[in-house]
């Protein structure tokens, strides 16, 4: 009795209590000892961030960068890290997002980031950085395809024949591929390589995924008429896959009409595919 007393008194001429003592109170931590500790949950963190001013403590800043390149740390969190570095005007920081384009032990998650960030911080000095990223073959087909994405968000972008390179050669992957055909539209540079088009869709060694993005986008590259000649060549054609044929039937069905049906009836009567015939007879008679 007289040892629960004595402590009592302690804890009362220290100014606490039991419950203080035994509480981790983060109320008198600074934000970023909030921000940076791992422990504490996601909500307190990204609330301690947002009471972050950075150009006000600059000090903090290679602990923000430290936080970015963590894989173990929470995309959340690090998402948020990031938005607070971009709305940073030192030109540090700038340089060390640059530096991480080219550490190679870095996860491609934390180098989206940083291609991320560069974009938003100057679009048009990040260009020379997200084309080498888009062209690099040691990297990921997801940094590579999200560099192509925020080149074609931006004014005044390379040449054509830098976005021709990437869709036509086969070295490269697919997603890259597509990424780069994507762009080419949203820069408004696709209708211009009806040509390259066509040979690609006509190409049976070409993958299949492609030939079907690209089926998918030539409605919009393509006059009608040039559509409907470009996927009859694929349907009509035994050397390609059985898959991509069906796939530009379907695809037929909502550009065409009954004038296609003398050349579709020609084909099934030389068709040996069952899958293909029966598909090509269903189409058929929706137009008959």
């Amino acid at each position: 009795m007289i040892r629960i007393v004595a402590l009592t008194v302690a804890i009362l001429l220290l100014g606490g209590s039991p419950k203080a003592l035994s509480t981790n109170d983060s109320s008198s931590k600074k934000p970023i000892e909030i921000l940076s500790n791992r422990l504490e949950s996601v909500q307190k963190r990204l609330e301690a961030a947002r009471q972050i001013k950075l150009d006000e403590n600059p000090k903090i800043m290679p602990d923000l960068i430290r936080m970015v390149r963590d894989p173990d740390d929470s995309i959340v969190i690090r998402s948020q890290v990031i938005e607070l570095l971009i709305a940073s005007s030192d030109p540090w920081i700038w340089s060390e997002l640059k530096n991480m384009l080219g550490v190679s032990s870095l996860s491609q998650e934390t180098k989206r980031l940083a291609v991320y960030a560069l974009y938003k911080k100057n679009s048009k000095e990040a260009m020379p950085l997200l084309v080498r990223s888009a062209q690099n073959p040691r990297e990921s087909a997801e940094l590579r395809t999200t560099a192509l994405s925020y080149l074609s968000q931006i004014d005044g972008n390379y040449p054509s024949f830098f976005w021709r390179n990437l869709l036509k050669s086969k070295e490269h992957p697919v997603p890259v591929r597509i990424a780069a055909m994507n762009g080419m539209e949203t820069l408004g540079i696709l209708k211009a390589e009806g040509a390259l088009f066509s040979q690609m869709l006509q190409d049976p060694n070409e993958p299949v995924e492609l030939r079907k993005s690209i089926i998918l986008t030539a409605g919009r590259v393509f006059t009608p008429n040039e559509f409907q000649t470009e996927i009859i060549g694929i349907i009509a054609n035994s050397k390609n896959a059985s898959e991509i044929r069906r796939f530009a039937i379907d695809n037929l069905a909502n550009f065409a009409d009954r004038s296609l049906v003398p050349q579709l009836e020609g084909i099934a009567a030389k068709e040996k595919d069952p899958a293909v015939l029966q598909e090509l007879s269903t189409l058929i008679k929706k137009f008959s």
